[in-house]
């Protein structure tokens, strides 16, 4: 929101980061396609492996493809005594729309496992991330800082 953002830059000499196009956000506008040995995979390592994505193994439930009250299934979903985990996955192969859809997919768990607490007077933290199997494309850097989502890194590498 900055408005002399490309002045700063100016003065330090810097060139402004990639920004994925128009064309990567109305792909990831579309319907995902369907979910292939690799994504399955994934989804399996990270349930067994809770610490690949930052957390803690000691007292933490999972389940793979988790319900929510909108009709969304999260890829993985992690319980502890505090905290609600929604763990988006996509595989090293992912095409950049599909890792795009997939910030915008943390975006709405985390609104409705927020909603949905409050409705319950569940205190629990909740938080959303997304887990990719190789790299976030440099392309994308700036709509995660601006959504604000987490992304793990190189899970399958």
């Amino acid at each position: 929101a900055y408005p002399y953002w490309d002045k700063v830059l100016e003065e330090l000499n810097l060139r402004p980061a990639p920004v994925a196009s128009q064309g990567v956000l109305e792909k990831a506008s579309g319907s995902g396609g369907g979910e292939g040995a690799e994504h399955k995979a994934m989804k399996a390592l990270v349930l067994a492996n809770p610490r690949l994505a930052g957390l803690r193994e000691n007292d933490i439930n999972g389940a793979i493809e988790h319900y929510l009250p909108s009709g969304d299934s999260v890829d993985v979903y992690f319980t502890s005594a505090q905290t609600i985990y929604a763990v988006e996955v996509k595989p090293a192969g992912a095409p950049e729309h599909d890792i795009a859809r997939g910030l915008f997919q943390c975006v709405k768990y985390l609104a409705v496992l927020r909603a949905r607490a409050a409705f319950e007077n569940d205190n629990s933290h909740t938080v959303a991330f997304l887990a990719l199997g190789g790299k976030l494309p440099a392309k994308l850097i700036s709509l995660r800082n601006s959504l604000g989502v987490q992304v793990f890194e190189q899970l399958m590498q």
